[in-house]
């Protein structure tokens, strides 16, 4: 069963194993793999591995050449060997990224800026220049290449989205024109059914209001016009309401505010659902995926890392008071962030467990089986709701924190199902169980083999 990283859209793990091309069984190698490549005489492997504290790049496997807090894919050894290209994504949630280079000392280049969205890398024919598919600004992917010197040119462009897979010795170049689309669909105690509340062609869904009035959701697709930009709107289906810059927000405990960071990871803000500042706190040297406000409305809990460090659990404050980490250095944190206000779900030793926010010992949650992901706490803060990924369609379950035992709640999931993989990549639910909001991430392709690209 493949399990994302982080609960990350774009990043999964699996056991990589082997299997001769006569047939037979897989042989399992490895575990918490996200993406492998053969040497060239097919003797060795690079291959990108999950750890608590992060991602990392090994070849062989066993040898870290580099790593990051956020997700690394695509990763490609060069046909002369020695070298590994790959794409390289700051944040776990996002796939905007740069085309990146390690050599077998563990020398790592940038050899672009970051784009705003980048999937699918291969090295030319010749070895002199990494080809990759990307989009600077929206996310309509056109075919770059790049010399390992840095020097970038366009390759291709057509009017809809590329996405490169492999190019062959000869030249020929195996792509994809896709058409893919991300909604949100929500469902209250008065729905007959579920209906859909998707504002522009990427809307992402990171926090439902305690009353289930509300959602509040990024865009950051081609009808967002690059960049980041944030939303709230009603349940019942008003328009949406533009707030600013932003992603990745959620609300606070009252539903007053509304906590976002921005796509860059730089600084947190904090917007007013209705009149009042908006108030802005930078933590110089910390990269920012994920934060929210606390009870007090006082202090600011976040996700992120410092330079070279795993992605942690802080505690701060509206003055930007110096972050303190409130979970262990193993743990990794695990989004969407259930918190009750006294404790936060995180992974330790592959196990979830809360962890007070004052500081102890974290706390095993027994009930929970591997893989699921925990939506959100009930109202009487001694169960909470969880659900696989996997699933389609999901199944939702309320399990008792301190007994471990699991009531089936009900199944969620589209009725149209063409072109989704999976569903659920952020489900949220109000404590009361009785309005959900989930995620639909469509992907329809046409695979292409393209002659006579230079």
């Amino acid at each position: 069963m493949k399990q994302s990283i982080g609960n990350s859209p774009f990043a999964f793990q699996g056991v990589l194993a082997r299997v001769p091309f006569s047939g037979g069984s897989p042989r399992s190698m490895e575990d918490r793999i996200t993406a492998a490549d053969w040497t060239p005489d097919g003797r060795e492997l690079a291959i990108v591995r999950q750890t608590d504290s992060g991602v990392q790049l090994e070849s062989p496997p066993g040898k870290v050449l580099c790593r990051s807090a956020g997700f690394i894919s695509n990763v490609r050894i060069a046909p002369a060997g020695g070298r590994i290209a790959f794409l390289d994504h700051p944040l776990a949630f996002d796939n905007s990224g740069s085309v990146a280079m390690v050599d077998a000392s563990g020398r790592m280049t940038s050899l672009t800026a970051k784009f705003n969205t980048s999937d699918g890398l291969a090295w030319s024919r010749k070895g002199d220049e990494i080809w990759f598919s990307a989009a600077q600004t929206g996310s309509k992917q056109d075919l770059w290449a790049v010399t390992t010197g840095g020097r970038l040119r366009l390759v291709y462009r057509q009017s809809g989205s590329l996405a490169l897979h492999d190019i062959a010795g000869d030249g020929r170049v195996l792509m994809a024109d896709v058409q893919w689309r991300q909604g949100m669909t929500f469902r209250g105690p008065a729905d007959g059914r579920e209906r859909e509340l998707s504002w522009l062609d990427w809307s992402l869904p990171t926090g439902i209001s305690p009353d289930g009035k509300l959602v509040v959701f990024s865009e950051t697709g081609e009808g967002a016009g690059g960049g980041a930009t944030l939303y709230v709107r009603e349940t019942g289906g008003a328009p949406a309401v533009k707030l600013g810059k932003g992603a990745f927000a959620t609300f606070s405990p009252d539903g007053r505010f509304v906590v976002s960071t921005d796509l860059d990871g730089s600084e947190i803000t904090v917007y007013p659902i209705g009149t009042g500042a908006v108030k802005q706190v930078r933590l110089k040297g910390f990269t920012i995926v994920m934060a929210g406000l606390l009870p007090d409305g006082k202090r600011i809990w976040f996700d992120g890392n410092e330079p070279s460090q795993g992605r942690r659990l802080y505690l701060t404050s509206l003055e930007g008071e110096k972050p303190r980490p409130i979970i262990p250095e193993e743990a990794q944190a695990i989004p969407p962030y259930a918190s009750d206000g006294r404790n936060v779900i995180a992974m330790v030793a592959g196990k979830m467990v809360a962890v007070p926010l004052e500081g102890g010992r974290p706390e095993p949650l027994p009930g929970v089986e591997e893989g699921e992901r925990i939506t959100g706490w009930a109202s009487d803060s001694r169960s909470f709701f969880t659900f696989h990924r996997s699933d389609l369609p999901l199944k939702v379950y309320r399990v008792e924190r301190e007994t471990g035992r699991r009531t089936f709640v009900q199944e969620i999931g589209p009725g149209e199902r063409a072109g989704i993989g999976r569903t659920g990549l952020n489900l949220l639910m109000t404590a009361d169980g009785k309005n959900y909001i989930y995620v639909t991430r469509r992907n329809l392709s046409e695979l292409y083999l393209v002659s006579g690209l230079e």
